[in-house]
């Protein structure tokens, strides 16, 4: 059991106070520089690092584990169970080279990178019609079209819109286990980890055909995709809406 005076110098609460300004608030600490600064979480002794010794330490498999690392509420709502980051050995390197080998093959790029000018157009266009969408609120439609059009996800635009929507809303949520937006976060990841498993479960029976799909999934305004789009194991409402909600 940790000590008082150990649990007055622990920095769990001033993690959640300062989010991503914590790191910063570390290195204060830290002699002129050093690279790693040690601190107590949750009660536990820690060591936060940087450089290249750094991220060798932390990516050695032989002295760090992945697996039951990650904070409960953190698992929970950002990254689900069984993601990439939780998991350890062949199983993490099998899992982190699916998606590599796609993300960093330069023809895929090129692939994305027009329909991702096309929506960021598509954005403009409305701004400058009178729109009030807010710069972080159109950055996030485009891009979350673009990658959803690009994967071969169907849906209307308002319909991928509300999925790039609540993926945001879970890397704004995940941090507060204190606010309601929390809350929210799990539920958006709830939706979206189903979500995810239909359009699976589609592909491998042969009723979703991502290549069709991009080719069948209307532009950014337009209210209804055909039927075709849409395969009956994802439901409708996922796929074709009017509306964002």
């Amino acid at each position: 059991m940790a000590s008082p005076l150990a649990l007055l110098r622990d920095d769990s609460l001033s993690l959640l106070v300062r989010g991503y300004g914590f790191g910063a608030h570390l290195w204060r600490r830290a002699d002129r520089g050093a690279r790693a600064v040690p601190f107590r979480l949750l009660g536990r002794e820690a060591l936060f690092v940087r450089g290249e010794e750094g991220v060798r330490l932390f990516y050695d498999e032989s002295l760090t584990r992945r697996h039951g690392a990650m904070p409960a509420f953190i698992q929970e709502s950002l990254f689900g169970h069984g993601s990439v980051h939780s998991l350890d050995g062949e199983e993490h390197r099998h899992r982190k080279a699916t998606f590599v080998d796609v993300l960093y093959d330069d023809a895929e790029v090129q692939r994305l990178l027009p329909e991702l000018e096309r929506q960021w157009q598509g954005e403009l266009d409305a701004w400058v019609a009178g729109g009030e969408r807010s710069a972080y609120d159109a950055a996030v439609g485009a891009l979350g079209r673009a990658i959803m059009r690009w994967a071969g996800i169907p849906g209307t635009a308002a319909a991928q819109t509300r999925w790039a929507k609540r993926q945001a809303q879970i890397v704004d949520g995940f941090g507060v286990p204190y606010s309601p937006e929390f809350l929210l976060a799990l539920a958006n990841r709830r939706w979206s980890d189903r979500h995810a498993a239909e359009l699976i479960e589609a592909v491998r029976t042969g009723t979703l055909d991502p290549a069709e799909a991009r080719r069948c999934t209307p532009g950014r305004g337009t209210a209804t995709a055909p039927a075709s789009c849409c395969p009956r194991s994802v439901r409708a409402s996922n796929c074709r809406t009017a509306s964002v909600r």
